[in-house]
């Protein structure tokens, strides 16, 4: 599945940047909402 290539051990850091964010942590419950949105766009695209 491409989300689990995008961050196999859950980098949401990646993720962000893939979405086009400026996000460089996952260590709140907002910013992980904020990289799954910006996934969901992506794989969208």
């Amino acid at each position: 599945d491409e989300v689990a290539k995008v961050f196999p051990y859950g980098d949401i850091t990646v993720t962000a940047e893939k979405g086009g964010l400026d996000q460089g942590h996952a260590d709140t419950g907002g910013v992980t909402t904020i990289a799954i949105a910006a996934v969901q766009v992506w794989l969208d695209v």
